[in-house]
């Protein structure tokens, strides 16, 4: 938000600032910091790796990459379609897991803000390979049960029955177990779901069960910023060129909503380049900042 203030307090003129992507929910970060965490971004050295990385096999690039995956990325929606549930930090169920975002609103409103999802060995066998997946970067990684089993034992606990899984994570069992029979009563078409979820028809169990959290509901991405030209020039109110500011990336998204995978890194890389290209044709005129 630094650019932005920085913008406005220059006079720019800001759009979309009510538009936020999220909430969602996110595995909480590591507690640690990760090996890559350390890697140069930028200097010399950064470009040494870059180089390096582009020469490196395919494999071992997606490997690097889904240790990233598993740190910041958010579970896919598709766990719930295929019958996960959330439970609260005391092992309750609290929400229909199908609605958004009402379920993230109500993750939010937990004890400790944060929810664990619960998967029983149905579902642990179906995202553990291609085309079901926990989270993904697409076209770059996917990770899979056994990749969080594996980078992220932080968020996630694995036992053959609803109760030991819970004690590893500090859950009371008996809270959870009645939150998984009351899940397959509905599922089994005994009872309405208490909190309105519909289309599930695969009661949970048997084992091995796994718990992914705690999880929280974040907000991930704005969409405002300043509006700006075509040279990535930031205006005022009345739509004229502030001399010397410029704004790219989420800072000078100029009106644009960016959904999918991707467009704010593009952005960044396009409206930085278009600007840099206007600065450097314009030294000695009122575009340089």
């Amino acid at each position: 938000g630094d650019g932005i203030r920085l913008a406005e307090q220059a006079g720019a003129q800001l759009l979309n600032m009510d538009i936020t992507y999220g909430p969602e929910l996110r595995f909480v970060s590591p507690t640690k910091k990760a090996f890559q965490n350390w890697l140069p971004a930028g200097g010399l050295a950064g470009r040494l790796l870059g180089a390096i990385a582009r020469r490196l096999p395919a494999a071992i690039m997606r490997a690097y990459i889904k240790r990233l995956l598993v740190t910041w990325q958010h579970p896919e929606n598709a766990l719930f379609d295929d019958g996960a549930i959330l439970v609260n930090c005391h092992g309750e169920r609290f929400t229909n897991e199908h609605k958004w975002p009402e379920r993230e609103l109500a993750v939010a409103r937990q004890p400790e803000k944060i929810a664990y999802l619960v998967l029983d060995g149905r579902l642990c066998e179906r995202y553990s390979a291609w085309p079901h997946f926990i989270s993904t970067a697409p076209d770059i990684a996917y990770a899979y049960v056994g990749d969080y089993l594996r980078l992220r034992p932080d968020v996630t606990a694995q036992a053959p029955q609803p109760e030991a899984v819970s004690l590893r994570r500090g859950l009371d069992p008996r809270a959870l177990l009645r939150s998984v029979d009351e899940f397959n009563r509905y599922a089994s078409g005994s009872a309405p779901d208490p909190f309105g979820r519909t289309g599930d028809s695969q009661p949970l169990g048997p084992g091995p069960w796994v718990l992914l959290g705690p999880a929280k509901a974040y907000f991930t991405t704005t969409e405002g910023g300043a509006a700006v030209n075509t040279n990535l020039q930031a205006l005022n109110q009345a739509g004229e060129m502030i001399p010397g500011l410029y704004a790219v990336g989420q800072n000078g998204l100029g009106g644009m909503i960016l959904w999918g995978h991707g467009l704010h890194i593009a952005w960044a890389l396009t409206s930085g380049r278009l600007a840099g290209q206007h600065v450097m044709a314009n030294e000695d005129g009122g575009g340089r900042p």
